[in-house]
């Protein structure tokens, strides 16, 4: 079971995904604000379409994130001494894959 409260780990986990939650939501709030302001005044503005530029690839970023953390934290519980860098590459790699030392 897990805790309830502001240091538990429930608590945790969700303020975590709320935060990448709300970054995409940031990435796509720019898109739209730029679409909307083209289609209204029939040009583009420099400043928007420099953050659409900007925040629109960071959408593919932040997805991966997400999706490689749980493979992150499985391979960091695994190796508990392996630093950062070795854990991130094999986080890359399925679980089975000969990287691993698995047989």
């Amino acid at each position: 079971r897990l805790e309830t409260g502001c240091g538990s780990l429930n608590s945790f986990v969700v303020n975590f995904y709320t935060m990448y939650h709300m970054m995409c939501a940031q990435i796509f709030f720019h898109l739209q604000i730029t679409r909307i302001y083209q289609i209204t005044t029939g040009n583009g503005n420099f400043v928007l379409l420099l953050l659409m530029a900007i925040f629109f690839p960071l959408q593919g970023f932040f997805n991966c994130i997400i999706y490689l953390r749980p493979r992150y934290l499985r391979t960091k519980s695994r190796n508990r001494d392996a630093p950062m860098r070795r854990l991130l590459y094999l986080s890359l790699y399925h679980e089975s894959h000969p990287i691993h030392g698995l047989q």
